[in-house]
């Protein structure tokens, strides 16, 4: 499931959405969803899908299922969201212990940055399971081989032109590579028009411009990095929020934008429109 489209909502409705979600997973499974037998509105939603997991959905399923949750991010902008939701997700962690239905259920959870939301120890799903795993970003063998499997066919000079402005990160790429398919048009016309607001990547840097106004301190930090010719060193809080966001490289507490198109868009902004 992706969080991406619900990310605007009202907590309310971004819970409920993202409870339909899961519930959903009945239906993907071929069962009858029966929601009515489970759904309590006194004990509310996040008891109420607990419930249901546990009294019907893992009793009905004989072998181990996978729960995959796209773009967790989405929920970071709402820290009480947030809070409950991975709550819900850790205690259903939790029951693995000792009850067999719950051992059926894997839970993988996908988000583009970290999470900075001061989280209780015991309530956090981050800290808990088998694997956190950490998508580097492409070299140029891996974008030529990526390109291959959309069928596209990169020049040497197109793969510098994207490998400088992307800076390999996957999901950047893979952008590029899905918009040329879907669109007819080359990987180079689109790489020309990228930091426009018409260009490709807009809502990804809208999306990005605004978690910066949150952050007046981070605002000003980044701009003194986007004209600066050599590395500037961050504070450790600053350092971590603007990697978690994929903005900056950092070695040790020196740091540089990551690529240049975070540079040419964050630079073609007036000062005043971001901070």
């Amino acid at each position: 499931m992706s969080l991406g489209a619900t990310a605007q909502l009202t907590f309310r409705y971004i819970l409920v959405d993202f409870l339909a979600h899961l519930l959903n997973t009945a239906r993907q499974l071929e069962l009858d969803p029966q929601l009515d037998e489970y759904w309590d509105e006194d004990m509310g939603a996040l008891v109420s899908c607990t419930l249901y997991f546990q009294g019907y959905l893992l009793q009905k399923i004989n072998s181990p299922i996978i729960l995959a949750i796209d773009e967790v991010n989405q929920l970071f902008d709402d820290p009480s969201l947030t809070r409950d939701v991975f709550a819900l997700l850790r205690s259903w962690h939790e029951e693995t212990r000792d009850i067999n239905e719950w051992q059926k259920l894997r839970l993988l959870l996908i988000n583009s940055r970290e999470v900075y939301i001061p989280l209780e120890l015991n309530k956090s799903p981050f800290n808990i399971g088998y694997y956190s795993v950490e998508l580097p970003p492409f070299n140029s063998e891996q974008v030529l081989d990526l390109a291959l499997r959309h069928r596209l066919h990169l020049s040497a000079s197109v793969l510098s032109q994207l490998m400088d402005l992307l800076g390999g990160f996957p999901y950047l790429v893979r952008l590029a590579f899905y918009e040329s398919v879907r669109c007819q048009i080359d990987v180079q016309t689109l790489l020309e028009t990228a930091t426009h607001d018409t260009g490709i990547y807009h809502h990804h840097l809208h999306s990005q411009a605004w978690c910066i106004q949150q952050h007046p301190d981070l605002a000003i930090a980044y701009q003194k990095m986007i004209t600066a010719q050599t590395p500037i060193q961050l504070d450790q809080v600053q350092a971590f929020k603007l990697k978690s966001m994929g903005l900056v490289h950092l070695d040790g507490d020196q740091a540089t934008v990551s690529c240049e198109l975070y540079r040419q868009y964050f630079k073609s902004l007036s000062a005043g429109s971001w901070r």
